[in-house]
């Protein structure tokens, strides 16, 4: 049994090919005529199983060749091949399940990171043409094939072979993880083309299904897609950023854990949910998180698949199953997590709060990649109903500000808003007080700039509940040679949502990692900058600079 924590990815060593760049004098400054720093499109096959040394194709655009090879992820080394848009990656056998990052770079700079899978599953890709049945891919074990529907109208088939009793478990990720702009399907089919079971949407825009056979023999299972964005097309869609990887499985996969979250600096134990889990991997002990830690990462050794839980400074609990007449007794503040599986209103909680206490109440599950559509309401001691949240700002889950009429003790009822309930209905339930507060991002992961021009990085600061401390904003963590001016953002006026980072370099620097951080001038407060719109979070996406 193993568990691996993720918080930012480790610095592995970097590949020799770039020997020239170790030298100052190679690096030119920029110029009118300089060529664009490489573009990593995506990568084939986009997972890599554990103990795996793959040779794989880099889609993207290179002045230059070979490029320096980045990673971050434990456990994972590249570097790349004399054939250009090849790359050798190694993956150790002990290596973390999970999501590592992958760029490249030459004299004119860095590339913006693409993800790689890492899982237990061995690594497959797609072979053209299997279109139709009779041109079905065989998959003779369970596996992550990685693939792409490269042109409008074109339908990925694999073949597989199922006893009977077994189940299979098909996952696709696409959307949200390889930021493929599809709405996937999946199907799995007789080897004569009648529907067995189908799929759409189930994480997001990504497809998952499960089908147990009734009796031994191939099936087929199917990959189409429609467009992220709808239009009039009628049809099915693809092109060249069509990327995704599908689990086939008729083992373990990994889908989710109770509790939701981690508890800082302390210790606890998980309760796997998924497929075919084996007995040994149903629980999984938990080291203690530091509290800087953005989040952790779960795997097992035995299944496919990974998690990533957010640590909190507050009580991560597991859902009892309480009722209304008998509810959960629960502390302020927690996060409790929970699955719906028994036909009924949901689960209850019971928390004691003061008069005039505000608090922020959030049952999330839709954004977490669960089909759950979370409603909840709140009673007071009389069973009088208080406030209740369904969709808020125009998304699934819900959220709101309560602000506790008396003092004393209230229900909080969770359930789905069309009483539906399932082995993927699981939800996150957070009660924690309102406090002013603030998160910075930036638009980009890596940032080149010529060592005679300064570079000026926008750092955007959305102030929350009345955050009004005046900022104080930095780049740490740079390469001798480099330096950041610190910036102040005030409470109020422009400063207060964007200010610009002005970074200097006294000569050409080597790619290295930083962080863009901000402190409040005398208090016990700081933030680090994340990508805006990353789909990675909660974990923390390490940020590149290079000077040329």
């Amino acid at each position: 049994m193993q568990l691996s924590r993720i918080v930012r990815w480790p610095v592995r060593s970097l590949s020799p090919v770039w020997a020239s760049l170790a030298l100052a004098g190679v690096l030119l400054a920029a110029s009118p005529l300089a060529a664009a720093p490489p573009e990593v499109k995506g990568l084939l096959p986009a997972a890599v199983g554990r103990g795996e040394t793959v040779s794989l194709t880099v889609e993207g655009t290179f002045a230059e060749w070979p490029v320096r090879v980045l990673v971050d992820g434990a456990g994972v080394t590249a570097e790349a091949e004399e054939t250009k848009g090849r790359v050798r990656v190694q993956v150790a056998e002990d290596a973390p399940a999970g999501i590592c990052l992958l760029r490249v770079a030459d004299k004119q700079g860095l590339s913006a990171a693409r993800p790689l899978i890492i899982d237990a599953l061995p690594s497959l890709v797609e072979k053209e043409p299997n279109d139709e049945a009779k041109d079905a891919q065989l998959v003779e074990r369970s596996s992550i094939v990685s693939g792409q529907l490269a042109r409008n109208g074109d339908v990925d088939t694999y073949r597989v072979r199922l006893d009977a009793g077994q189940t299979l478990i098909a996952s696709l990720a696409a959307h949200h993880v390889l930021r493929s702009p599809m709405d996937g399907v999946l199907q799995v089919a007789t080897p004569a083309g009648f529907v067995l079971g189908q799929s759409d949407d189930e994480r997001g825009l990504d497809p998952l299904l499960s089908y147990s056979a009734s009796e031994s023999g191939e099936f087929l299972v199917r990959v189409f897609a429609f467009p992220e964005t709808p239009n009039s097309t009628i049809g099915f869609a693809g092109g060249a950023d069509f990327r995704y990887c599908l689990t086939l499985t008729t083992g373990g996969l990994l889908d989710a854990a109770l509790p939701m979250t981690a508890t800082a600096d302390q210790p606890s134990q998980l309760e796997l949910l998924g497929w075919n889990l084996p007995e040994a991997a149903r629980l999984l002990p938990l080291p203690a998180a530091a509290a800087s830690q953005p989040a952790v990462g779960v795997w097992h050794a035995d299944v496919s698949g990974s998690l990533v839980l957010p640590v909190r400074s507050m009580p991560s609990l597991a859902a009892t199953g309480g009722t209304l007449a008998e509810p959960q007794e629960i502390p302020l503040p927690a996060t409790v997590g929970g699955r719906l599986t028994a036909e009924r209103s949901g689960h209850a909680f019971r928390f004691l709060a003061g008069k005039g206490q505000a608090l922020r109440i959030s049952a999330d599950s839709f954004a977490l990649g669960y089909p759950l559509d979370p409603k909840f309401v709140i009673l007071d001691e009389s069973g009088k109903q208080v406030a209740e949240a369904d969709d808020t700002n125009r998304q699934r889950d819900a959220s709101l500000v309560f602000r506790a009429p008396a003092e004393g003790p209230y229900r909080v009822l969770v359930g789905d808003l069309h009483g539906q309930h399932g082995q993927r209905f699981v939800y996150r339930l957070t009660l924690e007080p309102v406090e002013p507060d603030a998160a910075l991002t930036v638009a980009q992961d890596a940032f080149s700039f010529a060592a005679d021009q300064p570079l000026e990085i926008p750092v955007t600061i959305d102030r929350r509940d009345g955050f009004d401390s005046e900022l104080e904003i930095t780049a740490e963590g740079l390469p001798d040679g480099l330096s950041a001016s610190v910036e102040k953002s005030a409470a109020k006026g422009d400063s207060a949502k964007q200010v610009k980072l002005k970074l200097t370099a006294s000569g050409a620097c080597e790619p290295a990692r930083f962080r863009v951080v901000a402190r409040v001038p005398g208090a016990d407060w700081q933030r680090e900058a994340t990508l805006a719109g990353d789909p990675l979070q909660p974990l923390a996406r390490p940020l590149w600079i290079m000077a040329r």
